[in-house]
């Protein structure tokens, strides 16, 4: 088990609308910035032939510029609301997910659409389709959608797909019927 002492600093979600918030996307960008250069040191590269995008059997083309730099190791929870912001440095938490021969810019798009869609209101101060043309991402988020379902379906057993669809609600009545569920 590993212990750490108790960080009263903000997430860096948190940091992020702030900014937001106070109309500073300068200090937005220069926070993602900040992210992705924490993902490219986050471990060593290796080859681009190595991507694990061409192992996978997805029909992806293989190129070399297009992914970018590939890590031999690649935390997907190198997210922003894994982080705490302190003092202009990323304090990291939470990195249970890992992958092999990831393309860095795969886990910067992976943990940008969860920003995202966690808070549409960042298409206004800072529009996704500027955040993926900054990094290059543009001919590659094709590729990186198919990985991107590909890895929740993996992660997604069946039993937490179909408790999600038992507890899906169309109508007043469902809520009744999902609370009778749950009381069995």
């Amino acid at each position: 088990m590993v212990v750490s002492d108790y960080i009263e600093k903000p997430l860096l979600e948190d940091v992020i609308l702030n900014a937001l918030k106070e109309g500073n996307t300068d200090e937005i960008y220069r926070l993602i910035d900040l992210m992705y250069g924490e993902i490219l040191r986050s471990s060593e590269q290796i080859s681009w032939k190595d991507n694990i995008l061409y192992t996978l059997d997805l029909g992806i083309e293989e190129n070399e510029e297009l992914f970018g730099p590939i890590l031999k190791i690649g935390f997907l929870d190198m997210s922003f609301r894994n982080a705490f912001y302190c003092e202009g440095e990323i304090l990291w938490f939470d990195q249970e997910w890992v992958l092999e021969a990831v393309p860095a810019k795969f886990i910067l798009y992976y943990v940008l659409t969860w920003l995202y869609y966690s808070y549409p209101q960042l298409e206004e101060g800072c529009p996704a389709a500027e955040i993926i043309a900054r990094y290059h991402m543009q001919d590659a988020c094709e590729a990186f959608e198919k990985f991107r379902e590909l890895f929740g379906y993996l992660v997604s057993d069946e039993a937490q797909v179909m408790m999600g669809r038992a507890f899906s609600i169309d109508s007043t009545m469902d809520y009744i019927s999902n609370v009778k569920k749950l009381m069995k």
